[in-house]
């Protein structure tokens, strides 16, 4: 396990005791209502799903008022007969307004129903609701739920319901505005995730970070550390709606992760609203399905990048380009070949800036796959992850002179090397880390992660009993040095963090459906 020092204030940060009450309710209520609501509807349940609703619900539409008991048995009447004939039904919601008092909630928004028949026939219908729950005997109930197809004559459509922000189900964040005191007016933040995808709960948190930074900062471009390539089809997609397409060009754990996933569709609702968050890459790799598309996409360009390369380079290039699932398996005079025919399209090419780029990671790139494969096994690591550094802060330099100047930025990921290119005062470098739990891939099995090191700020952290716990180390009075139990993979991490974001218990990478 790696030992991280750090200079650390006496004085820390507990936002967890900062928490509103409000969004601790409507947390427990999600918990308590909303996810049984969800997979008892789904799983025609309908013994849990009538118990979600209190002894005297009102049920109302545009035709009639009823009550527990008749709405119970048509509940149960219609979830026996669809689960018999082989009906497939499933609900989402998202809230326009939520509002907590006392003992009661009120809470609107649009609903998605999908039906498939058991013939296969696929139906939609969207609806707009208003909920009433109250809190009895311990536990939230609905206590009125009106939904209609229509507002003023007007039908709900999949625009509305996609104008709506999805919801983070399983999150649970405090107030953050401590978080953005301490980023004050930095335009670029950079957020290090340590569990290498194992940890769902690091990716629930920095979902929420990244929507506070987007809704209450007005950060509105996120850098990933996913090729510029990749980066590019990922906010197209975007753009046009598709989170589940925009998934495809990230890393499997990424793509796979539950809370990754309702990231992605908190990105593209984005794209609807007058302040979209955009993507970007800043690495030179090319993964497969990037790979597969890059050379159909400068072709179908051909024109537009007025490319003057022959047919015949192309179709060179092409079957050493796209014919290896990895650029590693060529050999030695298949590599020497790939030069010369990239050679050849940079040379040929007067292209716009963002396509030249791309033939200069095409470059980069197949130097990077040719380290892999032959570069001297004892200087290989080093040689890679040198010429990948390097390959990605020109990415970044580049970036911020042709498209970033003046945004408000958002990194995943990527190591202390972005000190060399941004001062201390336009970049705050945050860390999370977690105490114990359990970790695991999406799909894979999980593994305990023991309680962190007796002496260590994780478990200086722990001792204040808080769920989450913001330390920041700018505020360094009175100092002393605790151990970082914390993997975040760096060599040089005290020169990196800013500030810590503290996890009480960490948690699988669930797997989304």
């Amino acid at each position: 396990m790696l030992r991280i020092f750090l200079i650390v204030s006496s004085y820390l940060l507990l936002i967890g005791s900062h928490t509103v009450t409000a969004q601790n309710a409507q947390y427990t209520i999600n918990q308590e209502v909303w996810l049984p609501f969800m997979k008892a509807y789904t799983e025609f349940d309908y013994t849990s799903f009538n118990a979600l609703h209190g002894p005297d619900l009102l049920r109302l539409s545009r035709k009639d008022i009823r009550y527990r008991d008749t709405y119970a048995e048509q509940n149960e009447a219609w979830f026996t007969r669809a689960k018999r004939e082989g009906y497939q039904q499933s609900i989402e919601l998202r809230f326009e307004y939520r509002t907590v008092h006392d003992n009661h909630a009120y809470e609107t928004g649009c609903y998605k129903i999908d039906i498939i028949k058991p013939d296969q026939t696929a139906l939609v219908y969207y609806g707009y609701f208003h909920i009433l729950l109250e809190r009895q005997d311990g536990r939230w109930v609905i206590e009125q739920d009106w939904d209609s197809p229509k507002v003023l004559g007007r039908a709900i459509t999949n625009d509305d319901f996609l104008r709506l922000p999805p919801v983070s189900w399983h999150n649970n964040l405090p107030d953050l505005s401590q978080l953005g005191e301490a980023i004050g007016d930095r335009p670029m933040v950079q957020l290090l995730e340590w569990g290498q995808g194992k940890d769902g709960a690091t990716y629930a948190s920095m979902a929420q970070i990244i929507r506070y930074l987007h809704e209450q900062k007005g950060f509105n471009v996120m850098v990933w550390p996913i090729g510029l390539f990749e980066g590019e089809l990922m906010n197209q997609a975007l753009q046009h709606g598709n989170p589940q397409v925009a998934g495809q060009n990230l890393y499997a754990v990424w793509r796979q992760s539950t809370a990754i996933q309702a990231l992605l569709s908190y990105l593209a609702h984005t794209q609807r609203t007058e302040k979209p968050l955009e993507v970007t890459g800043m690495s030179c790799q090319f993964h497969r399905h990037a790979k597969d598309t890059l050379l159909a996409y400068l072709q179908e360009q051909q024109k537009t990048l007025r490319i003057q390369a022959s047919p015949t380079t192309f179709q060179q290039l092409d079957a050493l380009w796209t014919s290896p699932k990895r650029l590693k398996n060529l050999t030695e005079d298949d590599f020497q070949q790939l030069r010369s025919r990239l050679q050849e399209l940079s040379v040929a090419t007067e292209a716009p800036a963002f396509s030249q780029r791309l033939l200069t990671n095409m470059q980069w790139f197949a130097e990077l796959e040719y380290l892999r494969a032959f570069a001297p096994p004892a200087l290989r690591s080093q040689q890679v992850e040198q010429h990948r550094d390097s390959s990605t802060l020109n990415n970044f330099r580049w970036l911020l002179d042709y498209s970033l100047k003046d945004e408000k930025i958002i990194v995943l990921g990527g190591t202390g090397t972005l000190r060399q290119l941004i001062p201390d005062s336009d970049l705050y470098s945050l860390g999370i880390t977690a105490y114990e739990g359990d970790i695991g891939r999406p799909g894979k099995a999980s593994q305990v992660l023991s309680p962190a090191t007796e002496g260590s700020l994780e478990a200086h952290l722990h001792a204040q009993q808080q769920p989450y716990q913001f330390v920041d180390f700018m505020l360094t009075e009175n100092v002393h040095l605790q151990q970082l139990d914390n993997r975040i993979k760096d060599k040089n991490p005290q020169q990196v963090l800013n500030g810590i974001f503290y996890l009480e218990q960490a948690t699988p990478n669930q797997k989304a459906d």
